[in-house]
């Protein structure tokens, strides 16, 4: 449970446990698109996978690197909290002040950002500086944000029951699009415009590019697809398409490629490791690298695994997973 009455703030050190630290076995390498299937069994991609159990009984989301340490949110009946994973595994909990039902988390060079959905007129975002000072900064009423960006100035929301995204400046000021019948499913920069993969009425699937300005450019994806997550590669756009096990590939141009993840993936969360991307696959308990032209690999994670989001540090990937309320570091290699 979460709440200061329980908790205050504390660190625990983490053991991994002997079972959750394993080999990855490889699963299985797929190529879709126009090109046919491969089989993949290179042995220099065999790597380690540690898991983290969090010393919470929450529901955890969200999740983010701010240089140094991992971060995620906790909720239950009881309050709320940040959870912050060091590098050497130590964990800690920070109760929040006012901050119900935090969803997703985003770092701006210096302070973490939780979006918060609450109940009716508390849609909000709140600053968390360094020393635990909270700043909550009120959206449009029944906003209900979740996924959150920064574009290095501003930080972006996605907004699910407003199916639009708000850009709030530093000074607090703030301007929403609305997107009509698609709700954000999540956001990313590429270093000028925010994207936001959407789902809608009719199993719509719809990436917007927004520009500075606020000008909206659809990119169509296939009815069903259901892109989940969205991630940068330095040069053009991947989304993980949990209706259809698969990731696209957009250009800036609008040519969209896509490549099939074994069946019953259902991947959600995507990410990008400076060569490759990777992405959680909920429902087969695994994570998928695919490389630039679309060669798929899949790792199993421990048994009864759920991993939703991932990001990167820059030497491993790391999941949050759900159902186990812990986090993983992967390393590849």
């Amino acid at each position: 449970m979460v709440g200061s009455a329980r908790f205050g703030t504390r660190s625990v050190r983490v053991r991994p446990a002997a079972a959750f630290v394993a080999v990855f076995a490889v699963v299985a390498g797929l190529l879709a698109g126009c090109s046919r299937a491969q089989q993949v069994s290179d042995p220099d991609a065999i790597g380690f996978v540690t898991t983290y159990p969090l010393p919470i009984e929450s529901f955890v989301q969200g999740l983010v690197f701010d240089g140094t340490s991992i971060w995620t949110t906790a909720s239950d009946l009881h309050g709320s909290a940040l959870v912050q994973v060091g590098p050497d595994g130590t964990v800690t909990v920070r109760p929040f002040t006012d901050l119900p039902d935090p969803k997703g988390i985003a770092f701006d060079g210096t302070n973490l950002w939780v979006t918060s959905g609450g109940g009716r007129g508390s849609s909000s975002v709140s600053k968390v500086t360094p020393s635990g000072e909270e700043t909550r900064i009120f959206l449009p009423a029944d906003s209900y944000p979740s996924e959150i960006v920064f574009d290095g100035t501003n930080m972006w929301t996605g907004n699910g029951f407003l199916t639009g995204v708000t850009r709030v400046a530093p000074d607090g000021r703030q301007r929403t699009i609305l997107f009509g019948d698609t709700y954000p499913n999540a956001l990313a920069f590429d270093g000028t415009n925010v994207w936001s993969a959407n789902s809608g009425v009719g199993r719509k699937a719809v990436v917007y590019r927004i520009s500075p300005s606020g000008l909206l450019t659809p990119f169509e994806l296939p009815d069903g697809t259901d892109p989940a997550g969205i991630a940068f590669d330095g040069t053009d756009m991947w989304t993980a398409n949990r209706g259809t096990d698969s990731v696209s590939r957009i250009t800036a141009g609008g040519a969209i490629a896509t490549f099939r993840l074994p069946r019953g993936s259902s991947p959600t969360g995507i990410a990008f490791d400076g060569v490759d991307m990777w992405t959680t696959d909920n429902d087969t308990a695994s994570v998928s690298r695919i490389t630039p032209t679309g060669k798929v690999t899949s790792y199993r994670l421990p048994p009864d695994s759920y991993p939703a989001e991932i990001v990167f540090d820059g030497t491993n990937m790391w999941t949050l997973d759900h159902r186990t309320t812990a986090v993983s570091k992967i390393r590849a290699r």
